[in-house]
């Protein structure tokens, strides 16, 4: 029984072969980028690569950015961290500086729907418009609107902190507390 209850959390952590106390600490764990739905196409400093359902996983150690499809679906995570589910026609990057950082940032050129669940840290999102979303552990939904906005809502967690980059005079929301949703405004 202990055996199989040891198997089954190596699985669940990503970690077959290494005990918990070796390798990377959970802070470094690399982020890795796979194919749910249609394609998408991967830039590294290994060069491009297409992928498709059941393409093996591509890591993200030293940063990358990825390009999605109208009808494709993607999942970005860092391992026993935090996973992002994108939807749609999306482009996001990594910068290689922040790839192992503790708490990471992705940011969106394009953004069609996405899903974020954060266990552990702190995750920056920049995102289309101009907007930057902090947020701790929690479960969030993003999508973009037919006119451009951006829909959210803080599905659990803690409250999700909103910034915007542009120079415009848009007012800044507060903090997104648990359960609100809120629609961000174009330049």
């Amino acid at each position: 029984m202990r055996a199989f209850i040891a198997l089954s959390l190596a699985v669940v952590a990503g970690n077959f072969g290494a005990r918990p106390s070796e390798g990377l600490q959970v802070s470094q764990v690399a982020p890795v980028v796979r194919v749910l739905e249609g394609r998408a196409s991967v830039a590294t400093v290994q060069g491009l690569t297409h992928l498709r359902v059941g393409s093996p996983e591509v890591s993200l150690s030293q940063g990358g950015h990825v390009e999605l499809g109208l009808l494709g679906s993607t999942q970005l995570r860092w391992p026993r961290r935090l996973g992002l589910t994108v939807r749609g026609y999306s482009s996001f990057g990594i910068a290689p500086e922040r790839a192992l950082d503790a708490n990471p940032r992705v940011e969106f050129l394009f953004l069609g729907n996405l899903d974020v669940e954060l266990r552990r840290g702190s995750l920056t999102l920049d995102l289309p418009q101009g907007w930057t979303l902090v947020m701790g552990r929690g479960s969030v939904h993003l999508k973009e609107l037919v006119d451009g906005r951006l829909q959210l809502v803080n599905r659990a967690g803690a409250a999700i902190q909103i910034i915007d980059r542009s120079s415009s005079k848009r007012r800044t929301p507060k903090p997104l507390v648990q359960g609100q949703s809120l629609v961000l405004p174009t330049l």
